[in-house]
């Protein structure tokens, strides 16, 4: 077991997940080089991702007694998907505020992404 630990050690890099995920500065200056359309296509893409991995690991989540967990292997997928659009989001909302422009939230982005999730 302690061989299979120091393999492991060895095997990874210094970074772990969130920190590759924290790294919005970098996300940030791509976005303010952007335009404002694209910087709105953006956020309606990421919303819908948002909303359709929260959607997935929910289902995922709820199916797993009956899948006899084999649907939990959904979460691995969703969840890291969620965490890195919201924080995307976040960033563009940010930019688009700065330049003073309103984020175009519409319901289909919200609604049309859940019932696809749900329906997979």
């Amino acid at each position: 077991m302690k061989n299979m630990l120091d393999n492991f050690k060895k095997n990874t890099t210094e970074e772990s997940f969130m920190d590759i995920v924290d790294r919005g500065s970098d996300y940030a200056e791509k976005c303010k080089t952007r335009s404002t359309e694209v910087l709105q296509e953006k956020h309606q893409k990421y919303r819908r991702q948002k909303y359709g991995a929260y959607t997935s690991s929910a289902m995922s989540g709820g199916l797993a007694p009956l899948t006899g967990g084999a649907s939990l292997l959904g979460l691995a997928f969703s969840g890291p998907s969620a965490v890195i659009a919201e924080r995307k989001l976040k960033v563009i909302e940010a930019e688009l505020a700065a330049r003073k422009t309103p984020s175009k939230k519409r319901k289909e982005d919200k609604f049309g992404s859940m019932a696809i999730s749900a329906t997979l």
